[in-house]
């Protein structure tokens, strides 16, 4: 499930944009080949490799994994460069 999203940082910690998912589940997912798209699977990040998601783990998926790593931000798990942002306009 999305549990949290982040689409507007604060200029002194910019973070990029980032999408924190939760397994909710009781099983464990492979997230390899899965896509988060903002307009097609052709645009979308895919996770590239094997990714094993436990249940009751978190991963965020980061726009600008740098970014979002130098920023001070505490997760253990975190993967992206996404290759699109998400808006703060509606």
């Amino acid at each position: 499930m999305i549990n949290e999203i982040n689409y507007n940082s604060s200029p002194s910690k910019d973070t990029k944009d980032w999408i924190e998912l939760y397994n909710a589940g009781k099983s464990t997912v492979n997230l390899k080949n899965w896509i988060i798209s903002d307009g097609g699977p052709e645009s979308g990040y895919v996770f590239p490799e094997d990714y094993i998601f436990p249940p009751g783990m978190y991963i965020v998926v980061c726009r600008d994994l740098s970014a979002f790593s130098f920023s001070g931000q505490r997760c253990s798990s975190s993967t992206g460069d996404t290759g699109f942002g998400l808006s703060s306009l509606w």
